[in-house]
């Protein structure tokens, strides 16, 4: 592990971080990844909403600013130790969707590579070692169980409607239930 190391232009025993550069790396990676999801959100947000789907819409955004907290929570344990974090071009995510269950089980598939990336880097940090990066990570991995829990009982509850008949009625029930999801 790299140590810290002397403030070089002000000669002072100022922090600067302790961790090495291949767990700076990994943290600038996953606010990458953080700042992409809230991107992703935004968007399907955007598309529920032009389609009339307003409950759907204000679900995916309430995701987009909680995926924006997540990339500052990456942010603030950076600047903690006196890193400057790198702060991500975003590419533009799709933006075309078939219907609102492919937007859901596209949400759905995201969060479980979202959830890959945090187990494959904690076991990364753990052979570091860099137990702080690990418990960071750790603190990520248990929101992604609540994440992709909620994506699969919406993508559930959608197939309980394609299984029984879609009708704009059911549609809409099922968007006021997203709806409900955002409060």
């Amino acid at each position: 592990m790299e140590k810290p190391q002397l403030n070089k232009t002000t000669k002072s025993t100022k922090y600067a971080g302790g961790l090495p550069s291949t767990m700076i790396a990994l943290l600038n990676k996953h606010i990458e990844t953080e700042a992409f999801s809230s991107q992703i959100y935004l968007q399907m947000g955007a598309w529920c909403d032009v389609q009339g789907l307003t409950g759907a819409a204000k679900f995916f955004r309430k995701h987009y600013f909680e995926e924006r907290v997540h990339m500052l929570k990456l942010y603030d344990f950076m600047t903690d130790k006196n890193i400057v974090p790198v702060t991500p071009t975003i590419p533009a995510p799709d933006k075309d969707y078939v219907d609102l269950y492919d937007v859901i089980e596209t949400a759905l598939t995201h969060e479980f590579d979202i959830t890959a990336g945090y187990e494959k880097d904690c076991e990364l940090a753990l052979a570091e070692p860099c137990h702080q990066t690990f418990e960071l990570f750790q603190w990520f991995i248990k929101e992604q169980v609540e994440e992709e829990a909620l994506f699969q009982t919406i993508c559930d509850k959608y197939n309980l409607i394609k299984k029984y008949g879609i009708t704009g009625a059911a549609i809409l029930e099922f968007d006021d239930m997203l709806a409900d999801l955002a409060e």
